[in-house]
């Protein structure tokens, strides 16, 4: 990404609301407001048809999906996509991958004060999908503008994906229920923020993903 100086604002950010989804769509939480910033975790996970990208429609990209194929459910994607939302997206029912075996899904809300969002620039996103560990990730977010938020995501079909490694901690993480096959982590700096570490175990094909939002 292009670095931009900015001038100093009275933005900052909170998390407001998650929703979760083992299926082809997730719900926009209902307490959402125009001008939340949402981010979208999106894992596939299949064993004879690889996985398409899909960003949803009226998102942006954040990540390009990462896959690998050969073997039984060895064909993983995984994406990130965000959107500052407006009125028609509150409760809206958002498509994203679609696949013919496993979907899993985590959406984020992060609410502004002091002002309104109306920039939003992504770092360069790191992504691995493997049936075999993955290499740590770093996220370079020291000196870079703020607000800004450190997002993780971790997804396994073999097992109940987690973190074996968030450096800094997160501020929290949100599982999909039923299988866990996907976790998101996140992490807020309206000062200072700090570069990361993350990484997870081999769980079994497995995927890893990590970037940084700021916002102005």
């Amino acid at each position: 990404m292009k670095n931009r100086r900015r001038v100093a604002s009275l933005l900052t950010l909170d998390f407001h609301a998650s929703a979760i989804s083992e299926a082809s769509t997730v719900t926009v939480p209902a307490s959402a407001l125009a001008n939340d910033l949402a981010i979208l975790l999106d894992y596939q996970n299949n064993s004879s048809v690889d996985p398409v990208d899909v960003v949803p429609a009226g998102w942006t990209s954040v990540g390009s999906l990462f896959r690998m194929t050969g073997g039984s459910f060895n064909r993983v994607g995984v994406r990130a996509s965000r959107k500052i939302l407006v009125a028609g997206d509150i409760s809206a029912s958002i498509t994203g991958m679609n696949g013919i075996l496993n979907e899993a899904k985590v959406l984020l809300v992060f609410r502004p004060t002091g002002g309104t969002i109306t920039t939003v620039d992504a770092s360069t996103v790191n992504g691995q999908a493997t049936s075999a560990d993955p290499a740590s990730q770093s996220v370079v977010a020291s000196g870079q503008p703020i607000p800004l938020i450190v997002i993780g995501g971790a997804s396994s079909h073999g097992g109940s994906a987690a973190f074996s490694t968030a450096s800094p901690a997160f501020d929290a993480t949100v599982v999909t229920t039923g299988n866990g096959w996907l976790r998101g982590g996140y992490k807020i700096y309206n000062s200072a923020p700090a570069d990361h570490t993350i990484d997870m175990n081999d769980l079994g094909n497995n995927g890893l993903i990590s970037f940084y939002l700021s916002v102005s």
